[in-house]
């Protein structure tokens, strides 16, 4: 497997012990997001076609679970920004890696945790 490089852009955290959340990662376009993300007995497939509807401005490639001890069981997804619409602007991507995303070159990437430590 080889090991693709991303730097987190933001996040978004719910849930009382901080383990129901969402972060986004900007890079590489195209890399396999099989190899971004990594952790304690995680396994990943990809979502089904068409068995979540319309997701804009979301691609939902994957989703899997894992475990660790102080979070118990967890649910995990791996989405994809849709290059057609402008990034917000809370993510703190620069001006290069801005146009480099919309010119097709960058992907962002949320990764979301929900977790049963925080009742999910």
């Amino acid at each position: 497997m080889v090991a693709v490089r991303v730097r987190r852009v933001g996040s978004r955290i719910q849930g009382t012990c901080r383990c129901n959340l969402t972060y986004f990662y900007v890079g590489p376009a195209g890399a396999n997001q099989a190899n971004v993300f990594t952790g304690p007995g995680l396994t990943r497939a990809p979502w089904p076609p068409g068995s979540v509807g319309d997701t804009r401005p979301w691609d939902f490639l994957l989703h899997g679970t894992g475990t660790t001890p102080q979070t118990g069981y967890c649910n995990i997804t791996v989405d994809r920004y849709q290059h057609s619409y402008p990034p917000p602007i809370d993510w703190r991507l620069s001006r290069r890696e801005r146009a480099d995303f919309q010119a097709g070159e960058l992907d962002v990437l949320a990764r979301y945790v929900g977790c049963a430590a925080d009742g999910e």
